[in-house]
């Protein structure tokens, strides 16, 4: 848990998110230096009974296969591996469009350019396991989770197959 990740951001959105779905859980999975503060703020925000705390995991099928969807807010990524593993996985991800997070979730075929409604104007991108956040606001990020949780998006069939092809260990 690291200030690059920006739990804060997660948190906010998530809080947004519990407007429209008052019986969402949050999942922090992982440890670090900015445990303690990403706490203090659930707490500020009134909301620590509906974020848990999974801590480090070494069980990460597990943790992929329980989550409804993989949220990345981080202001900065190389290769989002948590991205990659979670789409592999069959999670759908919500994540922001930093570094390398855009090569990490593949264009849906059918769909070049899609994005979630047409006033978001190219900030939230469908992409074949989930949604690419262009612009990191909380709003942007719970609009795509719900669209996720409520099932009005599901990840295309073949997004599994898609990331085994571009990220197997044989093409790393």
């Amino acid at each position: 848990l690291t200030a690059v990740k920006d739990h804060i951001l997660f948190l906010d959105s998530f809080l947004e998110i519990l407007k429209a779905m008052p019986n969402a859980v949050a999942v922090i999975v992982g440890d670090g230096e900015e445990r303690e503060r990403i706490k203090s703020h659930a707490e500020r925000l009134g909301i620590p009974g509906k974020v848990r705390w999974a801590g480090f995991s070494r069980d990460l099928a597990a943790i992929y296969s329980d989550l409804d969807v993989l949220a990345l807010t981080s202001k900065n990524e190389g290769t989002p591996v948590a991205v990659i593993e979670a789409q592999a996985a069959g999670c759908p991800v919500v994540a922001a469009d930093v570094g390398g997070t855009a090569d990490a979730m593949p264009n849906r075929p059918d769909a070049d350019g899609e994005t979630l409604a047409e006033e978001e104007s190219q900030e939230i991108m469908a992409r074949m396991g989930g949604f690419l956040v262009r612009r990191r606001t909380r709003e942007n990020f719970a609009r795509a989770c719900v669209e996720i949780l409520s099932g009005r998006f599901r990840p295309d069939e073949k997004a599994r197959q898609r990331i085994f092809e571009l990220f197997n260990a044989q093409r790393l």
